[in-house]
């Protein structure tokens, strides 16, 4: 077709890997974001961790908290979220 856009396609992840070529990210928390993440551990009343201390068992995968990093144009957004659901946003506006 006469005029139409084309793109050359990369390497897909598989051929990266198989390539032994690896892609990956680091994502580190600021010491403003450890204390918000440590204070909000500490208060958050959960009822998983009151399981987790009564019966001595961790959830399926073993966390107790799971830090989620979401890239952006402006920047990362950094999440703290308990096994129960519940989570804190630890990135606030200065942080982008």
């Amino acid at each position: 077709m006469a005029g139409a856009l084309e793109f050359e396609k990369g390497p897909t992840i598989n051929q990266l890997r198989v390539g032994g070529i690896s892609m990956g990210m680091t994502f580190e928390l600021t010491d403003r974001q450890v204390e918000i993440a440590e204070k909000w551990v500490e208060d958050h009343e959960c009822p998983l961790t009151r399981y987790v201390k009564e019966t001595r068992r961790l959830p399926a995968l073993g966390e107790r908290v799971r830090f989620i990093f979401v890239p952006t144009m402006l920047g990362i957004i950094a999440v703290i979220q308990c096994p129960c659901g519940a989570e804190q946003l630890l990135t606030t506006w200065d942080d982008l």
